[in-house]
């Protein structure tokens, strides 16, 4: 039984596109010089990508999820961005479900980081502050963004840190002196700095990823950024709401 793995698709305003794709056969060589072959079949919103065989040295049963999702997402990259650049039109897509080969169906896992402290706001009070602070909107926006999109992740969350940054220090530039101030008043000490390995990630991916510059990153790198921009979006809200207090 081979691997299937279901998506959908969707254009910029949300509704159902009307391509019709179907590539029978896709082959994918892999760097150990091993080879997958697939298929893709889009219709309007809906997608099918479907691993027909692995001239692979694991069983295909012992390959990773999170690999066959990589594969899968590159395969709808290439068919989906080549429409965008040629038709240029917005389209967004998501991978949903995989029934693997032992015929175990799959929900796709979403990227998430748990809170790293406990938080005193409520979302009804971020709301009241997402109304009147632009800044922080676009933060939070490119946050989300950053959960939806992984690839993309080091360039939003290096933004979503850099905007409240100018916001807490009310810069449009920032020197190092402003990002010492902007850490100090959250309260993430040299100590937390170091531990985080804040400036280690910010100097190897976000900062390449910023200037075009798409560099590997691996899960555990993923985790780390997802942690340190939470802790900082979570922190600089409770800054805010603790001068509003005060005022």
């Amino acid at each position: 039984m081979s691997t299937i793995i279901s998506g959908s698709l969707r254009l910029s305003n949300g509704q159902s596109s009307s391509l019709c794709i179907d590539i029978p056969r896709i082959e994918i060589p892999q760097e150990d010089s091993t080879q997958w072959i697939s298929s893709c079949k889009i219709l309007g919103g809906s997608l099918l990508i479907e691993f027909i065989e692995f001239t692979e040295k694991l069983p295909e049963k012992d390959i990773p999820i999170d690999e066959l999702l990589r594969v899968a997402k590159h395969i709808v990259d290439s068919l989906v961005l080549s429409q965008v650049a040629v038709e240029g039109i917005g389209l967004s897509y998501s991978l949903d479900f995989c029934k693997t080969c032992t015929g175990e169906v799959l929900s796709v896992p979403f990227d998430f980081i748990s809170q790293l402290e406990s938080i005193s706001f409520r979302a009804e009070d971020v709301s009241n502050l997402l109304g009147i602070i632009p800044e922080l909107r676009y933060a939070v926006r490119d946050f989300n963004q950053g959960l939806l999109d992984r690839e993309n992740c080091p360039f939003l969350f290096h933004r979503v840190t850099e905007t409240l940054a100018k916001l807490i220090c009310n810069r449009e530039e920032l020197s190092k002196k402003d990002w010492d101030n902007f850490y100090q008043k959250l309260g993430v000490n040299e100590t937390e700095i170091t531990n985080l390995e804040i400036l280690e990630i910010k100097e190897k991916i976000t900062h390449p990823h910023r200037h075009g510059n798409h560099v590997f990153f691996s899960k555990e790198e993923h985790l780390k950024m997802l942690r340190n921009v939470r802790l900082i979006l979570s922190r600089t809200i409770q800054l805010i709401i603790n001068q509003q207090e005060f005022t």
